[in-house]
């Protein structure tokens, strides 16, 4: 998913979605694309998917509950690392920020990791009030 996201940003460059290959912010886009690939949205799918990590049914329960407190951990580090914002990389909003935001909503509890985390409530909430976005999480039935 990162991968897609890093390459349709790539490949049109005039939506603004993505820093330029040589631009200051470029690795700090690519860290946190990949950080949310890696962490996160692989917390999340064993956190909804537990019956895919075992072969015993049995060990769902326990993969879950490990998936949750990974996934706590993964939204406490994204959290600690952000700048002065509204967005991720600063002033502008970038693809990190949707695919952040996307996975945020996909939280267990999403209303308290927002009351937790008043930072990633932040660029959450700043990727919401795009129009676009917003119509399109509000056909999906995003938060």
């Amino acid at each position: 998913s990162a991968a897609i996201m890093i390459h349709l940003a790539d490949m049109t460059p005039r939506a603004g979605l993505a820093p330029a290959i040589f631009a200051p912010q470029r690795p700090s886009y690519l860290r946190w694309m990949v950080y949310l690939a890696a962490a996160p949205y692989t917390s999340d799918l064993r956190l909804y998917y537990p019956d895919r990590y075992s072969t015993d049914a049995s060990h769902a329960p326990q993969i879950k509950a490990k998936a949750e407190a990974d996934y706590g951990r993964d939204m406490d580090y994204l959290a600690a690392g952000l700048g002065k914002g509204p967005f991720i990389l600063g002033d502008t909003m970038s693809a990190v920020d949707i695919y952040a935001a996307m996975l945020m909503s996909w939280a267990p509890d999403f209303g308290i990791l927002m009351q937790q985390q008043p930072r990633l409530k932040s660029v959450y909430d700043a990727v919401a009030a795009n129009a676009a976005i917003r119509s399109v999480w509000d056909r999906n039935g995003m938060p």
